[in-house]
Formats: C-alpha cells, structure tokens, sequence
C-alpha cells in the first residue's frame, strides 16, 4: 500500500483514506476523480478489511464502469474483483433479476429502448384514435419519464391531471400514460426509468429485501453525483441510510443534464441531508493547461447556483484559445477543416482532435468539409450499431426465446422475413391475446393451430415460428448467446433471405449480423453473466459513448458537448458559438437555463489538454433556406481576452491559405491570416457577446431580439394545453403547457412542433397564431 499514496496528492490522500460516514467529494475537471474513487475502493479492501462485495460503486456509462473495475483489479493484484462496479441501470436491472417477483414482473422482463416505446406509444394512439402528427409521441414519452423519475405512478400523476382543471395536454398524457404502463407490465417489459424506479418501490414495500442489500452492500459509492435524478437520488439514500457509509464524487459546475431529470441540488445540499458529512475539495488540474484553466474558472464564474471552487495546475501556460467567426456555417465547417489538416501536417493524431456541438444536426456540414478534404472521421452519438434495423430485428427474434410476453418484439418480427402477417391478423392475435390473458407468443402458437381464417402458407408459417421459439426458449438457459443467434437466422429464414436479395446494402447488413455473433461469443466467454438474458441486458444498456473506438488514432471524432463529458483531448474545436445555437435558445428561458447551458461551455472547455480553437458565425441557413443574422455568442464575453487570439473572419483571413501554409503559421504561434485585411477585434467579438447576453433573454419567437418589444397580450390571447398554433418559422405546433405569468406577454408557451421537437416560447415575442 505505500507506493499507492505517493501516487495520491494530499487532498486525494484525504479522500481515499477517509474513515467511515458520508462523505462528499468536489473534484473539478481533471483533477483525478477517478483515481481517489479507485483507491478508496482499493483503500477499503487492502487496509480496512471490507470484503470486497460489500461495495457497491455507482458510475453513470459502462465504459467507466468496466474501467474503473479493471483499475481495482490492478491495484489488488486481482483479475476479477467482485466489487459491483456499474451504471444506475445495470445496478438496478441486476437486482430486479433476483428480485422482479415482489414487483409483478418476471426475471425474463425485457428492456425496452426508445424504439420500443415509441412503437407502443403509437399502438396507444392508434387505439385512441389521435393523430400521431398533432400528438407526437416523443412529447408523451418525455412527460412519462419526468413523472417516472419523480417516482410518480400512472394514478398519482392522473390525480394531479384532474387538479388542473382545463390542462388538456395532461388529461392526455394521463391516459396515455396508464395504458403505456398496462402495456409494459403485460409484456413483461421495463423501459429504462422503470428499471430505477422499479428497485426504490421495491425497497420502499419490501424493508426486509432492502435490509438484505444494505447488509450486503456495508460502502456504497457514487460517481458523478451531481447528474442524479430524484429516482437516483432516493436509492442511494435507501441503501446508505442503516450505515450511512456513502461516498459521493461530483462536481457542481458539470452538472449539465436536467433536461433527462438531474437535480443538482443533490449535490449542493449533500450536507444539509448527511450534517456530519466530510467534504473533500479536488482543485489540482492534471489535464489542461493554465491557459484553459483561466479561461474556463473565468466562464463558470458568472454562474450563481455553485460550490465555490478554483482549478489551478502545476502544467505549462500553453497556447492561447483561437477564435474564428465564419461568415456562416458553411465558412466554418470549411475553416475547420483546414485547421485540422494544418494539425496533421504538424504531426497531430486525428484522434487526439475532437470536434465538439450543441445539438447533432450541426454535424452535417462538418462531415461534408471534413470528407472534401480527405479526413476520416468517426460520429459517436449518430445510428448506433445496436439501432440499425437488422441488429433490432435479431435482438426482438432473440428477447422473444426468453420472454414470451413480449408483444412489441413479436410485432417487430413476425413479418419479417415475409409470412403474410398484414393488420388485421396481427389485430385478431393482438384481441386473442388480451380476451385469454394469454402472452402473446403464445396466443400465436393458438392462432397458428385453430388457424381460423388465415391462409395455409401463412398459418403453416407461424407454426413454424412458434416451434423454433419453444425449442430455443427450453435450451436458452444453458446455450451460448451466439449460438441461440445462429439457430435463428437459419431456421427463421433470416440470413437466407438476404442472401437471395443479393445487393451491396444486403451485405453490409450480413457483415452486421457476423459482428453481432461475434459479439455474442465474446460475451458467452468473457462476462459475468454469460448467457442469453445477460448479453441482452448488456446490449440493452449500452451508451452512445461505449460505441467510441478508443484505437482510432486517424479519425477525428465527432460528438455533442454532453457526449464529451468525462472525456478529453489534445485538441478540442468547439463550433457554433452563436446565440439561439450556444447558448440553446431553449435556454432563454430562466436564469437556471442559462446557468446550465454555461455549465454545459465549461465541460466543453475542460476536455482540452492543450488547445481550444473556438468559432462561430455572423448567419446561419435555416431550414428552409432563408438567411438568419447572429450574433456570437455571450459564452465569449465572459472569457478573458488576453486569452484568445482572433485567427480570422470570414473565410478570407484563413481558408483560402493551403493546409501546408496553415500548419506552418500555426507552428510559428502567428495569427492565421495577417496578410488578409485586419479581422475583427477580440474586444468587438466580445462587445458583441455582451450585448447578445444582455438583449437576447428571452426565446425569440420569429427571431426579433428583444428591442423591438413583446406583443401586447391578455390572458385571452393565450392558447390553452392541446390546442393548435402557427409559428411564423416553426409551421404549425401542438401546445403542451402553458406556464401563465402576471403580464400575459411574459408568459411560457411550450409548443410541440412536427419533425422540429418540443420548443419553449415566450408568448409575446413569439406571435403564435391560435388554429383551434
């Protein structure tokens, strides 16, 4: 153990070897949170004598849980700890295996994803008969899953609908929520909200299951603390509550996703639950350089809401952040590029660059620049491996074998490949089902031998279905993943199928299922749970960021800002740098928005090691092609601007220059450009974003900042939940909710927008048009 603390700075030092009680940990980026949590897990076992599956640690991505896992292996001299180390949804999904019987569910539950749930959002609606258009699902399903990680049930969020006399939208959702539950529970399926809320029901009516784990688990530890939701929140507390040895890690100034539910009061006011709590505070920064730290403690300083803390490090001063403004979007996915061909030329990794933005959309122009000038690159966040259409269809073939019950899976498959399955047979099968209490594979096995009024091909077709089905699901609990996988793409007729098809995209879609199998027998020889039910509920809980090929050393990467998070790079160019892009114009609502888009820049920030090249454009295209003024963004305001040189505006400072002369200028630290006409000044891009924070405030309807004035408004004026309206730029939209203020003009309209998403508008400068 003692070579461990020379490895350890005081403050970690601290932290690891702490005794027992709560204790919180602020670590700032880069300041090595995942090596104090490691060797207080090492810490706990080596010195003090906890066995080591008496911990339990929380991590929020199964890449860090595997990698945190491995680390304590290393310092235990052990190649497989059994220390539970996994997500939120593993953590839980692992004990509802066990314990599924107390809450209504079978072991075999399936796992649903976002697909899923919308297709039962859609049969729902259908059944309802509502428009799909006027009433999209993703609007439903984020209602559901707000309600779900409040721990709010079907009937208790129905009972606060019918308070709320006249709202509409939520009446709706009430009822679309209880039949969405019913649906879930007869399919013997859980959608991810339900897996932690699930186990807090659990442990709230059942005290001796929950004593059994806190018996079992004597130190329970939580990364990345301040991104825990109320559902979160409540299980851990349940679990620490009889030793009330909890170590939570976490940084305030990161907690960037309340839009999936996190409070970051859970970490502010850590103390105020646990007063006898002990906090450590991780300032030293082992990532950036000085200049990136002073830039971002610069940044995050103008936020309120915040623990008060002050990165420093012992690394070089390094190179100032660059700033680029395009003349639009175009100019500067074009500028990006030669920025990053000029990086190669001087010996850079591509993959030690990461191209970093607000909303995915934004990655369209920057792969196109980037495939112009020949520079691979790799999207982490697009189509997931695990979402292209053949993976899904063999995941549904596969969930089926262990969960008969599973009516979305089966309406998935049961036509594909061809059995002449059409609406009305899967109507009658779906009636069957329900008029016999029957689960759904089963009710088709019925089907396919009554066969009343289905054609012979077809009745013969589910027999043979229903046949393979059985057999797999009685050798499933003993067969290798990957050989359950082969059995069904031969005797469903599967890979035969597209064979026969014979065409290029065919296969690539053979080359797909060769990988799933692949990854099936590394899973049957590799991992804790070997089996069927354990490879599904790996695939079902894979993250966007466990899809990043860490190897790729020639590819630049390509993600979100809340993807980064926990990452970081040599090389970091963060784009769009605009309002209504950076920060969201979703944001302008409150000032606790605009606290966390803030959050949000700094995270981007902290992912550089040693450069930050930052851009953004004086008009974008919008969708329909029109041309929108902006002004950049209040973000570079607020850093300071003996910080930043100005490399360029408008194409002809920088991107007419060849990558070779690129490289060179950049190597000699000059500003891009000095032959070009003088650019605009880091003081009047900053003026700029001043003035952008102190106008734009407010979502801008049409795009008029808020000089001009908000409409005069009565309270009549404003549409109620579910109606219809017409945006000058949106079209036509959905009403969800309406958050009245004294002066109507001020109020918050949230509008559903077909194929746009859910929008946040302030009444008076968004002049809807009420329809109905």
């Amino acid at each position: 153990m003692p070579e461990w603390h020379d490895e350890l700075n005081d403050r970690q030092l601290e932290a690891v070897t702490y005794k027992d009680g709560p204790l919180l940990i602020l670590a700032g980026a880069g300041s090595g949170k995942t090596r104090a949590l490691t060797y207080r897990i090492a810490h706990l076992i080596y010195e003090r004598g906890v066995a080591p599956y008496q911990i339990l640690a929380i991590t929020f991505t199964n890449k860090a849980a595997a990698e945190m896992k491995e680390r304590v292996g290393q310092l235990l001299g052990l190649d497989a700890p059994e220390v539970w180390v996994s997500t939120f949804h593993s953590t839980c999904a692992r004990i509802l295996r066990r314990e599924a019987a107390h809450v209504g569910y079978g072991r075999d539950f399936a796992i649903y994803d976002t697909a899923d749930q919308r297709e039962l959002v859609r049969d729902i609606l259908a059944e309802l008969r509502w428009d799909a258009k006027k009433f999209p699902p993703p609007a439903f399903l984020a209602a559901i899953s707000t309600a779900k990680n409040e721990l709010l049930r079907p009937e208790e969020f129905a009972r606060r609908a019918a308070a709320r006399s006249g709202d509409a939208w939520a009446e709706r959702t009430a009822r679309v929520f209880r039949s969405y539950q019913r649906q879930l529970e007869r399919n013997n399926a859980m959608d991810f909200d339900d897996l932690i809320a699930n186990v807090v029901r659990l442990f709230e009516e059942h005290p001796d299951v929950l004593a059994a784990y806190q018996r079992r688990f004597l130190h329970v530890l939580v990364d990345e603390y301040q991104d825990t939701n109320h559902a979160q929140y409540r299980l851990v507390r349940a679990l620490a509550a009889a030793h009330r040895n909890i170590t939570v890690v976490g940084d305030d100034d990161q907690s960037i996703y309340a839009f999936r539910g996190a409070d970051t009061r859970n970490i502010l006011e850590f103390e105020r639950d646990y007063p006898d709590a002990h906090v450590v505070k991780l300032e030293q920064n082992y990532r950036s350089t000085v200049t990136v730290l002073q830039a971002a403690n610069s940044l995050v300083g103008h936020n309120d809401m915040r623990k008060p803390k002050e990165l420093w490090t012992e690394n070089e001063q390094g190179e100032p952040l660059r700033y680029y403004q395009a003349t639009d979007q175009r100019d500067e996915a074009a500028h990006l590029a030669y920025s990053l061909a000029g990086l190669r030329q001087q010996g850079e990794a591509l993959g030690d660059c990461v191209v970093l933005y607000r909303t995915n959309a934004q990655s369209r122009l920057v792969e196109e620049a980037l495939t112009h000038f020949g520079l691979p690159y790799q999207v982490v966040g697009g189509l997931r491996f695990y979402d292209r259409k053949e993976i899904k269809d063999l995941i549904a073939y596969m969930r089926l074998v262990l969960n008969p019950a599973d009516a979305v899976s089966l309406h998935r498959v049961i036509n594909v490949p061809r059995r002449g399955v059409g609406p009305a047979t899967w109507a009658r099968l779906v009636q069957l089902s329900e008029d016999e209490a029957l689960p759904i594979l089963d009710a088709m096995g019925r089907m396919a031998q009554e066969g009343t009024g289905l054609p012979g091909p077809t009745r013969q077709a589910l027999r043979d279905l229903s046949a393979v089905i059985g057999e797999l699901r009685a050798a499933s609990e003993t067969a290798r993943p990957d050989d359950v996988l082969e059995a069904l793409l031969e005797s469903t007729g599967y890979r035969r199928e597209l064979e026969q098809e014979n065409t290029m995209e065919a296969a690539g879609r053979l080359d797909n299922l060769d990988e799933l199998a692949r990854l099936a027998g590394e899973h049957a020889v590799g991992a804790e749970d070997p089996s069927l039910r354990g490879f599904l509920e790996q695939v079902a809980l894979v993250s966007d960021i466990d899809s990043m090929d860490d190897e790729a050393t020639d590819r630049v990467v390509l993600m979100t800002m809340h993807t980064a998070k926990g990452l970081e790079f040599d090389n970091v160019f963060l784009i769009g740098l605009d309002e209504t892009v950076f920060p969201h114009e979703r944001s302008f609502g409150t000032k606790r928005e605009i606290e966390e888009e803030r959050r949000l820049c700094y995270v981007a920030l902290t992912r550089a090691r040693r450069r930050l090249f930052l851009s953004s454009a004086t008009m974008r295209i919008g969708f329909r092609g029109e041309s929108e003024p902006l002004m950049p963004s209040r973000f570079l305001a607020e850093l300071p601007p003996h910080l930043v040189q100005v490399i360029g505006r408008g194409g002809r400072a920088a991107g007419h220059l060849g990558s070779a002369q690129l490289a060179r200028q950049m190597a000699a630290g000059g500003a891009i450009g000095r032959r070009a006409r003088p650019v605009v000044s880091w003081q009047d891009a900053a003026a700029a974003g001043q003035m952008a924070a102190d106008a734009v405030t407010v979502a801008r309807g049409a795009g008029a900042p808020r000089a001009t004035g908000p409409a005069a408004m009565t309270e009549q004026d404003l549409p109620g939940p579910g109606e219809k309206v017409r945006h000058s730029k949106w079209g036509e939209g959905t009403v969800v909710s309406v958050a009245k203020r004294p002066d109507p003009a001020d109020s918050e309209i949230t509008v559903a927008f077909p194929g746009l998403g859910i929008k946040r508008l302030v009444a008076g400068f968004a002049r809807l048009e009420k329809l109905s």
